[in-house]
């Protein structure tokens, strides 16, 4: 674009004109330093920094995205939650289902072993955390032996019904109920020899007839406070463990 100027002074002398020409290079062509953008190149003017961006901080370009966030993802904590509680109440499973009749000891002592395997493989393997594979490997290993005969009384004491029997003269496991059946009682049911022939004592029975009755010396239906906690901190320590792996859950390194 060219535009012309007139000097008004040159004017007012006779004989005498001045003409002055002011060129404004356009848009988009080089200017006479050589400096500008073809028209047509496809390259832009450089991005500017946003406003209120601090000095010397670059103008992020347009097809670049911000770097990923540190926080856990929802997923993550929702598939490490569901791990930590589904593989310790499967444990407490296989012990409980331990002390049913009928070849159940076997089934549960399976249940248990796929149960070991499984943590160690999701955490350890999958989760490349060894060292909190192996210690939850342990307490889910631990937990059916404590956790299921707990279980098993505190069912029995619970919601069984209590009938009063008899040790039978000359035995110490031996007993008779009020209504003649008789039956032998192993440690299982909590009789390890400490009754004496002849004495009194309450068989709480499955209400469902299934499970073996669970005998003690007298009627009473606390379950004792030791085998509770020491149930509740394998459950705990499995948790955290299986919890604590999946949060911080490490990829493999390519081979």
């Amino acid at each position: 674009m060219s535009t012309q100027q007139i000097n008004p002074s040159a004017q007012s002398r006779p004989g005498t004109s001045s003409v002055t020409v002011t060129i404004t290079p356009e848009k988009g062509r080089p200017d006479a330093a050589g400096q500008g953008t073809a028209a047509g190149s496809g390259t832009g003017p450089a991005p500017e920094p946003a406003a209120g961006a601090p000095a010397g901080t670059a103008a992020e370009a347009p097809g670049e995205r911000p770097a990923p966030s540190s926080a856990t993802p929802p997923r993550r904590i929702v598939n490490s939650l569901m791990w930590a509680v589904v593989l310790p109440l499967a444990a407490v499973a296989a012990g409980f289902l331990s002390q049913y009749p009928f070849g159940m000891l076997y089934l549960g002592i399976v249940v248990t072993l796929v149960v070991v395997a499984t943590t160690a493989v999701i955490a350890g393997a999958r989760w490349n955390r060894v060292i909190a594979a192996t210690l939850a490997s342990l307490c889910v290993f631990a937990l059916p032996f404590f956790a299921g005969p707990t279980a098993y009384q505190l069912y029995a004491e619970r919601l069984g019904h209590a009938v009063t029997a008899h040790i039978t003269p000359g035995t110490h496991c031996h007993v008779q109920d009020a209504t003649g059946a008789a039956e032998e009682l192993t440690e299982r049911q909590n009789c390890v020899g400490q009754f004496e022939p002849g004495q009194s004592v309450v068989l709480f029975r499955d209400p469902f007839g299934v499970l073996h009755p669970w005998v003690e010396p007298t009627g009473s239906r606390t379950v004792p406070s030791g085998s509770l906690a020491t149930s509740g901190v394998l459950f705990a320590l499995s948790t955290l463990l299986i919890l604590s792996a999946g949060l911080r859950r490490r990829t493999p390194p390519a081979s």
